[in-house]
């Protein structure tokens, strides 16, 4: 198995296998789509040889199945056959061996040659009967002399694809490769996708070989095609009629996944390469990563719609309340992503800035496209959508510096020294090791009342996220220092 499957590919490989399945759908729908509706062809060994029309009481199909059956079973006896014409009533009839094999019907006539007569079609269906009869036969006899063959075809197709594999290894060893390692995987795939276009087509020419597996592959082509590619799904408004087969709705969903796929590679592998090559910081890689997978993905679907000409207005047909409580849910989600765009590009805040929003301050953990992780001052992870930073107003005690301010409001009995309770108040903030000296702590009056003084004490901090610890700290210091020298105060 590794020798057809190399390491490195396998987790690609669905993709390859999605596109594979897609092209294989769409190659049989158009061969479906080339036979009218009411007409099926007359098939011996797998081979289609005329088409039959539908005539009032007798399906196209049930006709084109009997008239099968009965060439099957006179080319399988290995009589010598006779194919005769009669006109019975007016209509011609072929006879296979005396025996009643079809009437052709001016239908018949103007399906496959139209401007003939019945009697002129029947006459070129009896030359093509007694031919394709002929042949059977002979191909029959030769069956056995072609199993040799078949076991040849075999072995050429398991040295040629022996061959591809030791191309593929040593093309992915070579210097351009090993510089950009996002296109290994490429040449991998691009390996392994000729051995399995080989295989297929060695597969499917061995198979044509012998009358037996030709036949499975007209069932799987036409009989099993015919139910996935007619009208399944009807979709009615009082302005629309729209009709999808099974074969349309997969293919649009394998597309879908396999675009998805892709755009997921690009995203996360080739343009994170490039944008490593231009420097970019790793949280700016993976914003921008992100976001262009969010923006090829609804590009391709809305393109999507287009080719498979999808009336959008079905879906608020479909979708009904549901639909609405999408339409919601999208415009957050764009709201978010937007946001997170403008986070990307103005940088108001980056991982590792100690924050204060919302009656919560934290450190940044990691700016997303649609959320923002924060780590609070209690160890409690918060996830944030950035449209919440577009909204509210928050405060960067990290912004282009590490210091952090700490603001500390109380008052003082109105009696007292106001010169001396601000030293006070100082020097007992200053004592703490992690204040710092420079800024230098300021003691400020904030208001006055004939009961108290309202002062704020602001002073600065190296480390942000010990705030609430150093708050603590100094209230303490400044209340033990004042007690000490008897002057009354109360924090706000």
């Amino acid at each position: 198995m590794n020798l057809f499957i190399s390491q490195d590919i396998r987790h690609i490989l669905p993709n390859i296998l999605i596109l594979i399945l897609a092209f294989l759908l769409w190659a049989n729908q158009s061969s479906y789509a080339q036979s009218p509706l009411d007409a099926s062809h007359v098939v011996l060994d797998g081979r289609p040889i005329f088409r039959v029309a539908s005539i009032e009481g007798h399906d196209a199909d049930k006709r084109a199945e009997i008239f099968s059956r009965q060439l099957e079973t006179k080319a399988s006896s290995g009589d010598e056959i006779s194919v005769t014409l009669q006109i019975r009533n007016k209509s011609p009839v072929i006879l296979l061996n005396d025996q009643y094999l079809m009437t052709v019907t001016p239908e018949d006539a103007q399906l496959n040659n139209n401007g003939i007569s019945p009697r002129r079609q029947a006459e070129i269906w009896i030359k093509i009967i007694s031919q394709e009869i002929e042949y059977a036969q002979q191909e029959r006899r030769a069956s056995q002399s072609r199993v040799p063959l078949a076991f040849f075809l075999i072995l050429l197709i398991s040295i040629v694809t022996v061959a591809i594999n030791w191309i593929s290894r040593k093309v992915s060893k070579t210097r351009f490769l090993g510089k950009l390692n996002s296109l290994r995987p490429i040449a991998n795939v691009t390996s392994f996708f000729a051995k399995l276009t080989i295989w297929l087509m060695g597969i499917i020419y061995i198979a044509t070989l012998f009358p037996l597996t030709r036949r499975w592959l007209y069932f799987f082509q036409i009989k099993v095609s015919s139910a996935i590619f007619g009208p399944s799904i009807t979709i009615e408004s009082s302005e629309t009629y729209n009709e999808y087969s099974l074969f349309e709705v997969t293919l649009f969903c394998l597309i879908l996944l396999f675009l998805i796929r892709v755009i997921v590679y690009f995203s996360n592998q080739i343009l994170r390469d490039l944008l490593s090559i231009l420097n970019f910081s790793e949280e700016d890689k993976k914003m921008y990563s992100a976001i262009s997978g969010y923006i090829l993905t609804g590009f391709g679907i809305v393109i999507l719609f287009n080719i498979f000409e999808v009336d959008l207005r079905l879906l608020a047909i479909i979708g009904g309340a549901a639909g609405i409580g999408i339409g919601f849910g999208v415009q957050g989600f764009a709201r978010d992503l937007i946001s997170g765009l403008l986070l990307v590009i103005d940088k108001p805040f980056v991982a590792g800035d100690f924050i204060e929003l919302d009656r919560f301050t934290g450190t940044v953990e990691s700016v997303g496209v649609r959320t923002t992780k924060v780590k609070t001052t209690n160890n409690l992870h918060i996830v944030v959508p950035n449209a919440q930073f577009m909204e509210q107003d928050f405060v960067n005690w990290s912004h282009q510096r590490s210091e952090s301010g700490i603001y500390l409001p109380l008052s003082i009995d109105s009696e007292e020294n106001i010169l001396n309770a601000q030293i006070i108040i100082r020097q007992a903030v200053n004592s703490h090791s992690e204040v710092l000296h420079i800024p230098e702590t300021q003691v400020l009056v904030e208001n006055l009342d004939l009961d108290s003084i309202q002062l704020k004490v602001l002073t600065w901090i190296k480390k942000p996220d010990r705030q609430a610890a150093i708050k603590n700290d100094l209230y303490i210091l400044i209340k033990n220092a004042l007690e000490k020298n008897e002057i009354e105060f109360s924090d706000e």
